[in-house]
């Protein structure tokens, strides 16, 4: 059975579509996801997508020293690569 939208989120196609914004289709990303830079200095680097209060972030993980870093992204510059990072 499919989902029902919200409200908003109609509404939000709705003004898009009104105000003849420019659309294009977008992956979906969100915290956990596994994902690859395709743009910018850190071209080619993997890591799992993390959302702080206003940014993203790309966690690398170090395994040898058993570390992670986080990097801040820009969402237009990640793609997905594969399901969520297994806990």
């Amino acid at each position: 059975m499919p989902a029902a939208l919200e409200d908003s989120e109609i509404g939000s196609i709705q003004q898009m579509v009104l105000w003849k914004l420019p659309l294009a289709p977008w992956p979906y990303l969100k915290a956990g996801d596994r994902v690859r830079v395709e743009h910018g200095p850190m071209r080619g680097q993997e890591g799992t997508l993390v959302r702080t209060k206003d940014s993203l972030h790309l966690v690398i993980n170090i395994d040898v020293l058993q570390r992670s870093v986080a990097v801040q992204v820009d969402r237009e510059a990640i793609v997905p690569i594969g399901g969520r990072k297994s806990s």
